[in-house]
């Protein structure tokens, strides 16, 4: 215990003395005695020092350069298990994206029938009862989506009912701007049109911006349709009588026009005496401008009836058009027209007028309904109200029905119904009868 206090005193520094002053050494000795300073490892001049040898060298400074060392081993040790880590993530990543890839190729495979098919060559159409058809796609004007396949015939559904449909051919898809893309397509299940351009590239618009879809066509004679009926009635025996009707109607449809030249003929007799004659001539001009309304420019028409004492009847007209409806099978289109009407006469009594005109307001009517898909029942009226003198006002109607034989023949049963307001007196004296109707039964070529 004595000893502690001695040993802690041995290792204490030399006390500095009180007054530096007093040790300060002699002018003439530039260096004060090695014992009264600081120790001798101290008071070396670093002059005097020897140079240290290799076996010299200061341990911390070799710990220290050891550790350096280490660490850049270990840093690069650390970059090159990066390296490998991001390696293998990557090619984990490939992996996974190579596995979805997979995963969603076979649910299209099980979804797109035509991916299951490896059918690069017909269209496919998807109802919301989630049934697909296969064939070809005809075109979409109106809400109706004319689809023709190979097991169903020609189908026309409300565009409302098809869910998707996938069409790998040139289409040219009018927006209802105007604009027109042409294109592959497909409507896709959130209700998006995606159009792979031709001209390259593609572009996605939604099903609501359509107003039509035709096809691409590359000629001008495949935009022309022409529909022939021909019809005959007659009755042998005490009376023999015969009516021979026909119609004929020539067309051309693009995406923003449907124009028609239609003829409508009658022509009939008994015992040899001719009892029915009369022919009509009609044009018209349709410009589409949206899904629902259309201009007509062009209303034509002219009419020869030997038996209600017409010579000729010219109407021309322009006016414009709704669709009241235009659902599923049902069809219904209202126009309004504003024109000029002139008639003249076969006969006229002595001193009567040979020629009447006046400017007329002419509404129509088309009512078309799909009753099933191989029969089709199609009404039409139109009248002239002649404001001037409605005297000269005339009514003409049509109905048809029209049952499919082939995709390309029909067997029709119609009825044409024509009035006159006031006929004109013949030069007898005598009125032809104000009403005619005639019931007609024919086959029909069908090529629109």
């Amino acid at each position: 215990m004595l000893g502690f206090p001695s040993v802690a005193l041995a290792q204490e520094a030399p006390t500095p003395p009180a007054n530096p002053a007093q040790e300060k050494p002699p002018a003439a000795d530039t260096k004060p005695p090695a014992a009264d300073t600081k120790p001798p490892a101290a008071v070396e001049n670093d002059e005097q020092k020897p140079e240290a040898t290799p076996s010299e060298t200061d341990p911390k400074e070799d710990t220290e350069s050891a550790a350096l060392v280490d660490c850049q081993s270990a840093q690069e040790k650390c970059q090159l298990e990066s390296k490998d880590k991001l390696a293998a993530l990557q090619k984990e990543v490939q992996a996974l994206k190579k596995q979805l890839e997979e995963t969603e190729a076979k649910r299209n495979a099980e979804v797109m029938p035509w991916i299951r098919e490896g059918d690069t060559q017909f269209d496919w159409m998807k109802m919301k009862s989630g049934e697909w058809l296969k064939g070809d796609f005809k075109k979409m004007r109106d809400d109706d989506y004319e689809f023709d396949s190979d097991e169903f015939g020609l189908q026309t559904v409300d565009w409302a009912d098809v869910e998707e449909f996938h069409s790998p051919h040139d289409m040219r898809y009018v927006m209802l701007d105007q604009v027109v893309h042409i294109g592959k397509a497909d409507l896709n299940d959130d209700g998006s049109v995606t159009i792979q351009l031709q001209k390259g590239g593609s572009i996605t618009i939604e099903r609501a911006q359509l107003l039509s879809v035709v096809p691409d066509n590359h000629t001008e004679w495949s935009k022309w349709g022409l529909r022939v009926n021909l019809g005959a009635t007659g009755r042998y025996g005490n009376t023999d009588s015969i009516d021979y009707t026909a119609m004929a109607r020539l067309s051309r449809r693009d995406e923003f026009t449907y124009t028609f030249l239609q003829y409508d003929g009658t022509y009939g007799f008994v015992n040899d005496a001719v009892n029915a004659n009369k022919h009509l001539g009609s044009s018209q001009v349709k410009v589409f401008i949206s899904k629902r309304f259309y201009l007509i420019p062009v209303i034509a028409e002219a009419k020869y009836d030997e038996f209600q004492n017409i010579k000729v009847r010219w109407i021309t007209a322009a006016g414009a058009g709704i669709h009241l409806i235009a659902r599923g099978p049902v069809t219904l289109d209202f126009d309004l027209g504003l024109g000029y009407q002139q008639s003249r006469y076969l006969q006229v009594p002595t001193g009567g007028n040979s020629q009447d005109d006046g400017f007329l307001v002419r509404p129509g009517l088309l009512f078309e309904w799909d009753i099933t898909d191989d029969i089709d029942f199609d009404i039409t009226w139109s009248s002239g109200l002649v404001a001037t003198d409605m005297a000269q006002s005339y009514h003409h109607g049509t109905a048809d029905l029209a049952m499919e034989i082939t995709d390309i023949l029909d067997l029709n049963l119609g009825a044409i119904y024509d009035r006159l307001e006031q006929p004109a007196p013949l030069d007898d004296g005598s009125v032809p009868l104000k009403d005619d109707l005639i019931l007609t039964l024919g086959l029909g070529l069908d090529l629109e």
